[in-house]
């Protein structure tokens, strides 16, 4: 299978898992009506060039205004939707790109001395709420509105494992793991600003390596949201090997690229 359309399976199979879908010729519209701003859980997933340019677009818009949603496209293949583009921009849509890198754990487990200030402890109904203050004031996940929802689903799905990293016995650090068959996603992994650059992420990398490696998965993957996460992820044995060219266009609202920036 070519190595973009597994990546795209991977990563719908782990949209599935907090959102609905409709599949249509030329995609998937996902959808959250109980979470209707959180963009990864609301928007039109476009892989094929469509048929007719026009007519998905208006397709899109009506079936999220319906939803009182706000209508957006995640857009694959860009270099062949040029047309889809122009179009969309031509109806007010605001458009940003990224190339997006797809890296892979190289399945070295390296072993560290934990400092002793330091606890790492699997998300339950005890530590839940600690979790969540951690990941809500994380600008980078959207806030609290979109998180505590999406948090919730996840924390309730058989195949999303959350883990906490507490310094000095105060929750600092956050990262989720995907299991995906017998692969798995590192997702949504970070640490407090007023923690940050005391090596707290590396030591709850190390921790879930080791973790995956125990229960035999076989590919750890990560899509990194910025160069400067692929740089840190890279530091901890994964490696790149892809990009992939995609685009974001939406009617209303920040762009992806703000949201990370504010």
């Amino acid at each position: 299978m070519e190595i973009i359309t597994y990546i795209e399976k991977i990563k719908n199979a782990y949209l599935e898992t907090f959102t609905a879908k409709l599949e249509r010729p030329w995609g998937i519209l996902f959808y959250n009506t109980d979470n209707p701003t959180y963009y990864d859980a609301n928007h039109a997933y476009i892989r094929r060039v469509p048929a007719d340019t026009d007519k998905v677009v208006d397709e899109v818009i009506e079936f999220y205004k319906s939803k009182e949603i706000i209508p957006r496209f995640y857009i694959y293949n860009l270099e062949k939707q040029s047309y889809l583009e122009e179009v969309l921009e031509k109806r007010g849509f605001s458009f940003e790109e990224f190339l997006d890198p797809i890296q892979l754990w190289n399945s070295k487990v390296i072993e560290v001395e934990n400092r002793g200030l330091i606890r790492i402890e699997e998300v339950s109904k005890e530590n839940f709420y600690d979790a969540l203050e951690v990941q809500s004031k994380i600008k980078e996940f959207g806030g609290r509105e979109i998180r505590e929802q999406a948090f919730q689903a996840e924390f309730n799905h058989p195949h999303h494992s959350s883990f906490l990293l507490s310094y000095k016995d105060k929750p600092c650090s956050i990262a989720s793991v995907f299991r995906y068959q017998e692969e798995a996603i590192l997702e949504n992994l970070a640490t407090l600003e007023e923690f940050r650059g005391q090596g707290l992420i590396g030591e709850l990398i190390y921790y879930l390596q080791r973790k995956m490696y125990e229960q035999k998965v076989k590919k750890l993957w990560v899509f990194p949201i910025s160069k400067r996460a692929e740089a840190v992820y890279k530091k901890y044995n994964f490696k790149t090997i892809t990009k992939l060219r995609t685009g974001h266009a939406f009617l209303r609202g920040k762009g992806l690229k703000k949201i990370q920036e504010d």
